[in-house]
């Protein structure tokens, strides 16, 4: 016993040594340690740190467990492909990579890790329980190498108590880490150094549920964030308060047989046994066999009724006291491969978890139904006869041992109940003519229960009947009006009955018929299409929409304890089937709890929430498909003849669903599964950029021009010979280039069908010089410096990109293509204001070329990175940049607003440049531009009910002119139409003492005031003009004796003309306040002349 330390380890006797051999005990005081020499990256607690209980003596209280022995990573990994190496598991470098492994977690105990780093800089993630609460142990991450528990009182591991800059992995060698857990403490060593101390309250820590799904209080989480890691140990010691004889040695390493043993594809003969000659089976011998109907101490009435302490904090709420509800004995297993062997016109899959479904066929007037076991692929129990004409709607109970029909129609229905046991009817009864939208009367449910719906025009009534004596064993009235019952299903195991009400998903107990949870449904889920719980019962998913709208929510809650754990928009239109989904459920869980299949046909990932892929087909909704593997389905397929069907196992591609999840999960949607592959942006290295503010004179250096080698204009730049093509954008290279790129959009005749393609025009040669084509989804947003390339953006909102490709137009290849802020988190019904956030900080609504191989982004929340092409490398980043608001023609000096400051970045140096002040703090700075030299920057300021325009000499920073603009012909607000692909919004400098304000207005700055207004009727202005003209292109007709053709042609002109200098010159000085005239910008002759002023 070594009495000097204060934490209370031993190594003498039945108690277990923390160290390696030769060490005297786990943790030493901190000033043992350094006396010791040994380093750690905390300094020691305070003195005063009493609260923190002291860690007593702990015994090994059984055998060592291999965790590692355990996994299967086709079963257990949540995200990322996990995969064997030899002896090791590869724990792949994926965002938010993760394994959940199903263990018998004791209340203390340590866990054992060898592990090495093998790529990437980020962290490893070890997911632990302490008590009932879970917390996650973040090893070297958030891009600072910091390690940490998190979270502990809502704090991330980067920034509480326990965090630590101790190095870890400081190369490729082996890690030898521990993780020791105790009642009210975490403690993390490697080899020997301690660098995480917890001790307090397992109730201050939480699982940060944003990048990670939360594991299963009885499972361990082994994860990584975009690194690779070797694992080749992984083990459990489970410790108590007194020592236990165990019969293995301290040392033996065990491990779970049952989780060990490779599944036969063969199944057990007692699954595969007919139950013709048993009227009941043995309890727990066959696949019929139930749990009692019984009451259980954990649902008694009393238990349900009685009072918590969250009930006094809302009275109206009810406290939540369900929990999870599996379907017993049964893990999710089946076979790998499933066919009917007779020809099946209807199949039938329960409403909920089952290994069983039930097909029809047709015998003459009547209908043959067979039950069969996706465990053992055989059919099983006595197989129904039923008059085709009289029974109809046919249900399975998930037991498989009932199947459920309605007999007659309207006032004189009549429920009837079939048992495969016997092959005889068990009970009937009339069946009211309840209206309760979409949802079913009658529900089938374990324990021998037949649910049913009944009540009047103002109330609910539910009911539950035995079917083993065909008695009604409960009735209870709901609060609700049965217009409001969007939806009701039974728990996988058939404890609970949940009834979705709209506005609220309340949830009874079948035993005894109490209310025992609540939760209030969100808004957005106001149409409910569909239900469905998980196999372990532990999470259920709820799909719905707005009214009207086509693209669907997921929203997921955790059944422990009735908390929101996922609610996110899909961002797909995706519909339900006609006539409902008569025949079986309209949403159903993978096995491994990772994807849903949505009426069997669209595949939604559990993580993203997103919509995944599609599976073809399904066009009859008599055949429900349902899911059978982590990666294959049941359907009806045809079969060797071809006017026979089979309904069989069909495998899921898994490459191209992996691929999907990896987009889905980096930030991306379906559309992209398409695509060619996603770089992964660097975003941990480059230099960090924050805003300092300066006193100091500004840092830019005048840089005139290039001059546009001549041009003869106008100049034709296509012909086509129908009128179904558009040109949606034209930008321009740099003028040396003499180069312009072009956004085409095809919309062919003869099947309906869209194409896009940009073509490469060469202004001196007059003539395109190459093509490509392009998604549908995307549109032109910027063009290389010398023309080579062209990027590409998807709108995923109304002005900003989700992702970014660049193509080059030369050697028509891929260049590179990327989410430019996936690892944003977009919290869109949380912010500081409470209201949803306006846009999604994971989009790009600014993006410009600034070199040949250079990028730069800048998101709503007014984050900037610059990334370095092909690699995707970040070179530059600063998260509080602000809103950009113009680029200089050299494409070095960017303008922004940064908190109301007109602030400048020089992108090549990756410095601030300074920033310019205007007379009076504006409230905001809406449009800003560069004179094509540097020398002059222009800028719209917004006042309380006034604009007012600023230019300022950049050479040293004193402003040229300053006048207020009353804008009776328009305000320019901060991005009205940034998606508006065919204007450039901003502030130009045109010929000496003249702007021009979004194309449309001509300021005057001798005059003070908006001078003129120009209007392009048929044509688009064009993009980044090499010159200080306005340049833009015109659509005509023509005929050159070979019939009509659809022209575009190019052309620019000096603005304002000499003309419309000479009407302003002339105009009376009380007319300066509004423009004195506007033209329509064009070269054929008829349009070519000014419109009187308005009056």
């Amino acid at each position: 016993m070594c009495p000097a330390s204060p934490f209370g380890y031993f190594c003498q006797g039945g108690q277990t040594s923390m160290l390696p051999p030769g060490r005297c005990g786990i943790l030493l005081a901190m000033a043992v340690l350094v006396a010791n020499g040994c380093s750690s990256s905390k300094p020691a607690p305070p003195a005063k740190a009493a609260a923190k209980p002291e860690l007593t003596n702990v015994y090994q209280v059984g055998p060592v467990v291999d965790l590692l022995a355990m996994v299967d990573p086709q079963r257990d990994a949540v995200t990322g492909e996990f995969r064997w190496q030899e002896e090791s598991l590869i724990v792949p470098a994926v965002r938010a990579a993760q394994l959940n492994l199903d263990v018998d977690l004791p209340e203390q105990y340590e866990l054992r890790m060898e592990v090495a780093r093998v790529r990437g800089n980020e962290s490893l993630n070890l997911g632990i329980t302490v008590g009932a609460h879970q917390a996650v142990v973040v090893i070297e991450g958030w891009g600072k190498r910091i390690s940490g528990l998190n979270l502990v009182d809502g704090r991330l591991g980067e920034d509480n108590e326990t965090s630590s800059t101790f190095p870890v992995f400081t190369d490729n060698a082996v890690k030898s880490i521990r993780v020791i857990v105790r009642r009210e403490s975490v403690l993390v060593d490697v080899g020997g150094n301690v660098f995480i101390d917890y001790r307090g309250a397992p109730s201050r820590l939480n699982f940060d549920e944003r990048f990670f799904r939360r594991p299963r209080l009885n499972q361990l989480m082994l994860g990584s964030w975009q690194t690779e890691f070797r694992v080749t140990r992984w083990t459990l010691t489970p410790f108590g308060d007194q020592p236990v004889d165990y019969t293995k040695t301290p040392d033996a390493v065990v491990a779970t047989t049952a989780n060990m043993e490779t599944k036969s594809e063969e199944p057990p003969a007692s699954l595969a046994t007919d139950l013709e000659n048993s009227a009941e089976p043995p309890v727990a011998a066959e696949p019929f066999a139930e749990a009692s109907s019984e009451p259980t101490a954990e649902m008694s009435p009393a238990a349900a009724n009685e009072p918590r302490a969250e009930d006094d904090e809302k009275p109206n709420q009810v406290a939540w006291q369900a929990v999870p509800d599996p379907y017993p004995q049964w893990d999710g297993s089946a076979v790998t491969k499933l066919s009917v062997s007779q020809p099946a016109d209807w199949v039938v899959v329960p409403f909920g978890p089952s290994p069983f479904f039930m097909t029809g066929t047709p015998t003459g007037e009547s209908i043959r139904w067979q039950v069969h076991d996706i465990r053992s692929g055989n059919p099983i129990g006595k197989a129904c006869e039923l008059p085709a004409s009289d029974h109809h709607f046919p249900r399975l109970c998930p037991s498989g041992r009932y199947m459920l029909t309605y007999v007659g129609i309207s006032a004189q229905r009549r429920v009837a109940v079939q048992s495969f046991v016997s092959g005889e009817t068990v009970y009937e009864a009339a069946s009211p003519d309840v209206r309760i939208s979409d949802a079913p009367r009658d529900l089938l449910a374990l324990n021998h229960s037949l649910v049913s719906v009944r009540g009047g025009r103002d109330d609910v009534e539910f009911q539950r009947v035995d079917l083993r004596t065909g008695k009604v064993e409960l009735t209870w009235n709901v609060d609700q009006s049965p217009g409001e019952l969007a939806a009701i299903t039974v728990s996988p195991g058939g404890r609970y009955l949940l009834v979705n009400g709209r506005r609220q998903l309340n949830v009874y107990e079948l035993a005894t018929g109490q209310r025992v949870g609540q939760v209030d449904v969100p808004e957005q889920l106001a149409v409910a299409d569909a239900l469905a719980f998980s196999r372990d019962g532990a999470e259920l998913a709820l799909l719905g929409r707005e009214s009207g709208r086509p693209s669907p929510i997921l929203w997921c809650i955790d059944w422990s304890g009735g908390e929101t754990v996922l609610q996110e928009d899909m961002q797909a239109e995706i519909h339900g089937m006609e006539n409902n989904y008569l025949f079986g459920p309209a949403l159903e869980w993978f096995p491994n709890n990772e994807l849903l299949l949505y009426y069997g046909r669209d595949v939604i990932d559990r993580q993203s929430g997103k919509f995944c892929v599609q599976i073809p087909g399904n066009q009859f909704w008599e055949h429900p498909r349902r899911t059978l593997g982590s990666r294959s389905i049941l359907g009806m397929m045809p079969g060797e003849d071809p006017n026979q069907r089979v309904y069989r196992s069909v495998s899921l591609s898994s490459l191209s669903l992996d691929t999907a999840l990896h987009v889905l999960r980096r930030g991306g949607s379906a559309a992209d599964v398409g695509l060619p592959p996603l770089s992964v942006p660097n975003s941990g290295e480059g230099k960090r950029l924050a805003w300092e503010p300066s006193d100091g004179p500004l840092r830019v250096q005048l840089a005139e021009r290039p001059a546009l080698p001549e041009l003869k204009l106008p100049m034709l730049l296509a012909s086509f010979k129908e009128s179904n093509t558009e040109l949606r954008r034209i930008e321009f290279a740099d003028p040396p280039a003499a180069t312009a790129v072009m956004h085409f959009t095809f919309n062919r005749r003869d099947d309906h069908k869209r194409r896009d393609m940009l073509v490469r025009f060469d202004l001196q040669r007059r003539k395109p010089t190459g093509s490509i084509p392009i998604h549908k989804d995307f549109h032109l947003v910027g063009v290389s410096p010398d023309g080579t390339r062209a990027m590409i953006g998807r709108f995923n909102e109304v002005d900003a990109y989700g992702r970014l490709d660049v193509v080059d137009l030369v050697s028509k290849q891929h260049v590179a293509g990327w989410l430019p802020f996936a690892d944003e988190v977009y919290a869109a019904d949380v912010s500081a204001s409470g209201q949803p956030q306006a846009k999604n900080p994971m989009t790009a609504n600014w993006v410009r070329f600034v070199g040949n191989d250079r990028v730069v982004a800048v998101n709503p929340a007014g984050k900037l990175v610059c990334w370095q092409l092909p690699e995707c490398e970040v070179l530059l980043g600063c998260d509080d940049f602000g809103q950009p608001l113009g680029l200089s023609a050299d494409r070095r000096y960017l303008a922004g607003e940064h908190a109301s400051r007109l602030v400048l970045l020089d992108l090549q140096s990756g410095s601030w440049a300074g920033e310019v002040r205007p007379a009076e703090p504006p409230l905001a700075i809406l449009r800003a531009g560069f004179a094509s030299d540097n020398g002059q920057l222009a800028a719209v300021l917004g006042y309380q009910g006034r604009h007012q325009l600023v230019v300022w000499n950049l050479t040293n920073g004193t402003p040229l002119d300053q006048f207020d603009m009353p804008f009776s012909t328009g305000r320019p607000g901060r991005s009205e139409q940034q998606n508006d692909l065919h204007r450039q919004w901003g502030l130009d400098f045109r010929r000496s003492g003249y702007l021009t304000l979004d194309d449309l207005y001509l300021i005057d700055r001798a005059g003070e005031s908006i001078a003129w207004q120009y209007s392009l009727r048929r044509g688009k202005h064009a993009v980044n003009g090499p010159d200080d003209r306005e340049w833009f292109t015109e659509y005509r007709t023509a005929d050159h004796g070979r019939g009509q053709a659809f022209e575009y042609w190019l052309t620019a002109t000096e603005l304002p003309s000499q003309q419309v200098v000479g009407m302003i010159g002339s105009a009376p000085a009380s007319d300066s306040q509004r423009p004195v005239g506007r033209s329509v910008l064009s070269t054929t002759d008829e349009e070519a002349r000014l419109i009187p002023p308005a009056p």
